[in-house]
C-alpha cells in the first residue's frame, strides 16, 4: 500500500524523531498503516531505518538540518501533522556533564517546535523520563505532582526541555510522557542488563551493593510503552492542551528481590547481597574505571543515588488514556534469563554488552601459558648459577602466571594481569643484573611467549570485515601490514641490541664492530652507559621487544577500540626514537667514539617513528571527536568505542606496494633524502676535515638533528617536521663565522650545507594519502 498516495483519504501524518531507535521503531510497527510516519533520525549506525513511507535525515543540534528535514516533509505535501512524537535525546551513563544535553535535547526540541510554527500541529508528545522527579520511600508512591528533583544530568536536561515547551509550544497540545525505564523480552536495558551480566559471570562484585537493598525502581515493557504513545495520539483531542502522564509499572521490584529473581533463575539458587559503606563502594568504583576489561558501567556518581526508590502512580494514565500495563518486570525476568542462557553469545550482543571473557575464542593460549609458567618454575635449578634474588623471583612469576592464566579464559583482567607478570619477567634479568646468559635469554623467551599467548593470540582473527579506516583517511593507520613493517623493525633492533646487552651483562668477552674497533668496548663501558642503574643496552633491547609485541596487540581498529595502546605503543617508540638520537650524538661529544652496532640501533628505531606516527594522529582525532560529541574522554580513552561505525573505502594497493608503503622511507620525497644525506655529512664532517672544539660539536649536533627531523618527515603527517632543518641550516650559516675550531675551507662549506638545508626543505613533497582534519596541517 502506498500511503503516499492516501493523504486525501484521510490518513494522519505523524512525525517520529529517534525513528530509528528501539521505542521508534517499535512504535512504527505497532501503527501499521493507520497513519503515514515521517521518522526523522540521523543517518548510519547503531540502528538500521525502520519500516516506513520516509525516513529523513535530521540531526537536531543543525538549525539547518532540523529545517531541512521539516522541509522536505512539506514537499511531501504534508502541512497538516496529526501527532509528532518527540524521542530523540542525548543520554549517556557516564554522568558527566555534556554540550549535547543542551545541543540536542533541549535546543534541537526547540529548533523542532519553532519550525513546526509552519505547519498544523494537532498534538506533540515529549518522552520525558520519572527521573524528574524526587524519589519516595517504600509504601509511597509518585504522581504528576510529585516535586520535581532530578539528580544527573539526564534528567535534569528533561526538566530543562519540558520548561522550554511549555514556552514555545503556542496553542500546540502537549503531552509529557514521564516514563520508567523501559525493557523487553530481551532485557534491552542497560541497567537490568548489566545486574544480570554481573550474577550470570557469577563476580564479586554482583554480590555487593552501596545502596537500601530494599529499594527499587519501577520499569515498563516495551510493548506498553508503545501502547501508551498509540494511545496517546487516538486520545488526543479528547486530553487536556497540557498533559502530564508517569508510564511505568505500579509493581516495584526491591534490588533485592531483583537479585534473587535473577540469580534464581541463572544459578538454582538465591544470592545474599552485601551491603557496603558509600565511601568504599566509591573508591572501588573508580579504581575498576581505570581497569582496561573491567565493567565500566557503575560508575562513583551512581554510588550517591543508590538509596533512591521510584514507584509510580499511573492512575491518571488509566484514568485519560485506558492505558494499563499488561506485562511486569517480576514476570518477563524469566523469558529474559532463557533467552541468555539459550545464547550467551547473543544476548550479550543484543544488550550491547562486552564478555568478560578476552574473546570466544580457543582457551588453548592460556593452557599454553600455564605451562610456560611450569616450564618456568623448572628450568630455574636446570640453568647453573643464578642470583638468589632472581631464583626466587622466577619461581614466584612462574606460579603466578600459572594461577591467573588459570582465570584469563574467562576473565580479562586476569589475562591483563598475566600481561604485566610476563613484562616482570622479561625486565628481572636486568633489574637483578643476570650474569647467566641462559637465565636471561630463558627470561626474555617466557616473557615475550607469556604476553603474546595472553592478550595477541586469543585476538587474533577476530577483526570485522570492513577497511577499518579513520573517517577521512584514504588507508587505515592500524592495518596489520603497517603494524608488521614497525614489528620487522623492532625485531632487528632488538638482536643487535641484545648483542649489545650480552657484552655488558658479562655473556661474552669482547664487543664486535666492523669499523670502529675499540669503540663498541669504550662506549659501552663509559660513564654515559654506567650512569644507568641497568644495562642501558638491555634497557634498549627490551624496549624493542616491546615495541614488537605492542604492534601486534588489537585488530584492525585499534585506533578506535583500544586507544591507550596506540597511545602506548607511541610513547614506546616515538620518545626512545629521539632519544636514540641523543645518544648517538653523546658519543663523539660526550664520549669521543663511534659505535657501529650503537648507530644502526639508533637508525632503526627512527626508522619505526615515521610510521608509528600516523596511528597515534588517528587515535588523537578519534579521542578529540569524543570530546567534542561530550564523551568521557577518559573513559574512550581505556574503554575505545567497539559499535559499529560507517568506514571509508581505502585505496587498494598491491601486498608489495602497501608494504613499501607502511615503510615510509621507501616513499619519501627525494628532498628529504638530499636532506638526510647532508645530516650525514655532517656527521662524518668534523673527523673529515679534522674540526675540534665548539665547531666539531655543533657540527656533530646539527648533523644527528638534521637526520631526526627528516626521517621523521618522511611520514606524510609529520612533513611540516622538515621546517626544523630550516632551523639547523641557518644557525650552520651563523656558525660559519661565529664558532672556533674549523679549517679555513669550512666557512664556505658551511655556508654551502645551511644553505643546501634550507632549499632543500622549502619543497613538501606529493602528499598522497588523506588525513582528515589534520591534511589541512600538512604544508
Amino acid at each position: 500500500m502506498n500511503k503516499t498516495a492516501t493523504i486525501e483519504q484521510g490518513l494522519g501524518t505523524l512525525i517520529i524523531t529517534g525513528s530509528s531507535g528501539r521505542i521508534g521503531s517499535s512504535f512504527i510497527d505497532r501503527v501499521g498503516e493507520r497513519f503515514i510516519e515521517m521518522g526523522f533520525d540521523r543517518e548510519g549506525p547503531p540502528h538500521p531505518p525502520p519500516d516506513t513511507e520516509h525516513v529523513i535525515d535530521c540531526d537536531l543540534s543543525s538549525d539547518h538540518s532540523v529545517q531541512s528535514a521539516l522541509d522536505k516533509v512539506r514537499g511531501l505535501g504534508h502541512t497538516r501533522i496529526t501527532s509528532v512524537i518527540h524521542l530523540a535525546a542525548y543520554y549517556s551513563f557516564s554522568g558527566e556533564p555534556s554540550p549535547l544535553y543542551e545541543q540536542v535535547t533541549v535546543r534541537g526540541t526547540e529548533r523542532l517546535l519553532r519550525g513546526l510554527r509552519d505547519f498544523e500541529v494537532e498534538q506533540f508528545i515529549f518522552s520525558s523520563t520519572m527521573l524528574v522527579h524526587a524519589p519516595c520511600e517504600p509504601g509511597e508512591r509518585i504522581n504528576e505532582e510529585w516535586p520535581l528533583k532530578p539528580k544527573w544530568e539526564y534528567p535534569k536536561s528533561k526538566v530543562a526541555t519540558e520548561q522550554l515547551i511549555l514556552r514555545e509550544r503556542g496553542d500546540v497540545p502537549v503531552v509529557l510522557l514521564r516514563i520508567a525505564g523501559v525493557y523487553d523480552d530481551h532485557c534491552h536495558s542497560i541497567p537490568i542488563s548489566h545486574q544480570i551480566k554481573r550474577i550470570y559471570e557469577q563476580r564479586l562484585i554482583g554480590r555487593l551493593y552501596s545502596g537500601d537493598l530494599t529499594h527499587g525502581a519501577s520499569f515498563v515493557h516495551m510493548d506498553d510503552m508503545v501502547e501508551a504513545l498509540v494511545l496517546a495520539v487516538e486520545h488526543r483531542k479528547d486530553l487536556p492542551p497540557v498533559t502530564t502522564l508517569l508510564i511505568g509499572e505500579p509493581d516495584t521490584l526491591s534490588y533485592d528481590e531483583l537479585q534473587r529473581a535473577i540469580s534464581r533463575g541463572l544459578h538454582g539458587h538465591e544470592w545474599t547481597t552485601y551491603r557496603i559503606p558509600k565511601p568504599i563502594a566509591k573508591l572501588g568504583a573508580w579504581l575498576r574505571t581505570l581497569l582496561p576489561g573491567a565493567d565500566p558501567f557503575i560508575k562513583p556518581w551512581m554510588i550517591d543515588i543508590s538509596d533512591d526508590h521510584y514507584a509510580l502512580d499511573i492512575s491518571r494514565a488509566r484514568a485519560l488514556l485506558g492505558w494499563n500495563p499488561r506485562h511486569s518486570l517480576r514476570e518477563t525476568l524469566p523469558t529474559m534469563l532463557a533467552a541468555l542462557q539459550s545464547d550467551p553469545v547473543d544476548w550479550y550482543r543484543e544488550n550491547d554488552l562486552k564478555s568478560k571473557t578476552v574473546s570466544d575464542g580457543p582457551s588453548w593460549p592460556h593452557v599454553a601459558n600455564m605451562l610456560l609458567g611450569l616450564w618456568l618454575i623448572g628450568t630455574v635449578p636446570a640453568l647453573g648459577t643464578i642470583d638468589p634474588a632472581l631464583t626466587w623471583s622466577d619461581l614466584a612469576s612462574g606460579a603466578a602466571i600459572m594461577l591467573f592464566s588459570a582465570l584469563a579464559a574467562r576473565h580479562a583482567w586476569a589475562a591483563w594481569t598475566v600481561c604485566g607478570l610476563g613484562l616482570w619477567v622479561m625486565s628481572a634479568p636486568l633489574v637483578f643484573w643476570a650474569s647467566n646468559a641462559a637465565v636471561y635469554n630463558n627470561d626474555l623467551l617466557v616473557g615475550a611467549l607469556v604476553i603474546a599467548f595472553a592478550v595477541i593470540v586469543p585476538q587474533f582473527g577476530r577483526d570485522d570485515p570492513g577497511s577499518g579506516a579513520p573517517p577521512g583517511w584514504s588507508y587505515n593507520p592500524s592495518g596489520w601490514v603497517q603494524r608488521s613493517a614497525i614489528v620487522f623493525l623492532a625485531m632487528i633492533g632488538f638482536f643487535l641490541a641484545r648483542y649489545l646487552a650480552a657484552f655488558q651483562l658479562g655473556h661474552i668477552v669482547y664487543p664486535w664492530d666492523p669499523f670502529f674497533g675499540e669503540g663498541t668496548r669504550r662506549v659501552l663501558t663509559s660513564d654515559v652507559s654506567k650512569a644507568f642503574p641497568v644495562s642501558d643496552a638491555g634497557l634498549g633491547a627490551l624496549s624493542y621487544l616491546l615495541d614488537a609485541l605492542a604492534g601486534l596487540i588489537g585488530g584492525v581498529r585499534r585506533w578506535r577500540t583500544m586507544p591507550w595502546m596506540v597511545v602506548l605503543f607511541g610513547v614506546f617508540i616515538i620518545p626512545p626514537g629521539v632519544t636514540s638520537i641523543v645518544l648517538v650524538i653523546l658519543q663523539p661529544v660526550g664520549i669521543g667514539d663511534w659505535c657501529t652496532l650503537c648507530l644502526v640501533a639508533s637508525v632503526v628505531m627512527l626508522l619505526m617513528v615515521s610510521p608509528a606516527l600516523d596511528e597515534v594522529i588517528a587515535t588523537g582525532q578519534f579521542l578529540l571527536r569524543a570530546r567534542r560529541t561530550g564523551a568521557s574522554v577518559w573513559h574512550v580513552f581505556w574503554h575505545g568505542e567497539h559499535g559499529a561505525v560507517d568506514e571509508p573505502k581505502i585505496r587498494t594497493r598491491s601486498l608489495l606496494s602497501e608494504m613499501l608503503h607502511s615503510i615510509e622511507a621507501f616513499s619519501a620525497p627525494w628532498n628529504l633524502w638530499l636532506s638526510t644525506m647532508v645530516g650525514v655529512w655532517l656527521m662524518a664532517a668534523p673527523t673529515a676535515f679534522h674540526l675540534a672544539g665548539a665547531v666539531a660539536d655543533s657540527t656533530h649536533i646539527v648533523g644527528a638533528l638534521v637526520v631526526t627531523f627528516s626521517v621523521v618527515a618522511f611520514a606524510e603527517p609529520a612533513r611540516p617536521v622538515r621546517l626544523l632543518n630550516m632551523l639547523c641550516g641557518a644557525w650552520l650559516l651563523l656558525a660559519a663565522w661565529i664558532l672556533d675550531g674549523g679549517a679555513p675551507s669550512w666557512t664556505w662549506i658551511g655556508i654551502v650545507s645551511g644553505l643546501a638545508l634550507i632549499a632543500l626543505n622549502v619543497r613538501c613533497g606529493p602528499i598522497e594519502d588523506q588525513y582528515a582534519g589534520w591534511q589541512g596541517l600538512i604544508r
